[in-house]
């Protein structure tokens, strides 16, 4: 996935600012979400922001 797609639009939280969090600590959705801001507006990206953190937290591992 390219790193410059927004995946949140109302929050504009791109994918590379999802991949930061997790490289900042973040282990998990949630900890993702209060860094980023991620699907806190209208919710309609939480989905697939729910499964790129589970990628890329899986393949932190």
């Amino acid at each position: 996935m390219e790193n410059t797609k927004v995946i949140c639009r109302c929050k504009n939280v791109y994918f590379e600012d999802i991949e930061n969090a997790i490289k900042e600590g973040a282990s998990t959705y949630e900890e993702v979400q209060e860094k980023t801001k991620i699907a806190t507006g209208c919710s309609r990206c939480a989905k697939q922001a729910e499964e790129i953190t589970s990628f890329l937290l899986s393949k932190n591992k």
